[in-house]
């Protein structure tokens, strides 16, 4: 793999929705820690480029119930400026890190940050679990226009799908590789039956081991 032409995206890595005493839990999501330090660890040191995306909540989002149906509404998770909407595991050092706010464009400060020759980090806030309702995730991509890319993350069922989906019908972006050992579902589809769907519509399955060994040829 190419470091300019692979983008990594991470999905919703936060302890609400990792750790078993989160507000949202994926259920065995923790047991994934350990594989995420290691993506971000070899991201880092190889100066790859990664996205990670990041439920940032405000009490009012139309996402938010008190009696949720659990496809279109959740309980209150990731709320912003909480302990739950952190990232679990070790964070990324990367030399820029570029943060993308839901309500507003940043097409230019995009286009200026894209333009290291170095590994980078951009994080991706939103309010609703389909990361492309942030304008600007469709905007970076247009700038990157990566050949590759490879995600990981929670819940395979609904943001990651949601993330793959979206990766699919934009026209500038290249191969998507979905890694199977470093994502979990909240079981409203079972986890088997959604890797299927996803290899049907010509997305990659692979696990982490089988991309890194890969990379490193």
């Amino acid at each position: 793999m190419n470091t300019k032409d692979t983008l990594f995206v991470e999905v919703d890595c936060q302890r609400d929705f990792v750790m078993p005493d989160g507000k949202l839990p994926v259920k065995g999501a923790d047991m994934l820690i350990d594989k995420i330090n290691d993506i971000r660890r070899f991201v880092c040191n190889h100066k790859y480029n990664l996205v990670a995306s990041m439920d940032w909540h405000m009490p009012n989002d139309a996402e938010l119930s008190e009696t949720p149906n659990f496809k279109t509404t959740f309980p209150s998770h990731c709320m912003a400026n909480t302990k739950g909407a952190v990232l679990v595991g070790q964070p990324m050092y990367p030399f820029a890190t570029f943060y993308m706010w839901p309500n507003k464009s940043q097409s230019e400060d995009i286009r200026r940050f894209v333009g290291h020759d170095f590994g980078w980090q951009a994080i991706i806030h939103k309010d609703q679990f389909d990361a492309f309702t942030n304008p600007n995730t469709a905007l970076l991509l247009d700038v990157v226009k990566p050949k590759h890319v490879v995600v990981f993350g929670v819940a395979l069922d609904v943001c990651v799908r949601f993330f793959l989906e979206g990766l699919l019908k934009h026209k500038s972006v290249g191969q998507v590789t979905l890694l199977t050992d470093v994502t979990k579902g909240l079981g409203i589809v079972p986890d088997s039956e959604q890797f299927n769907k996803f290899q049907n519509n010509g997305i990659v399955l692979k696990t982490w081991e089988e991309v890194k060994r890969t990379a490193l040829k």
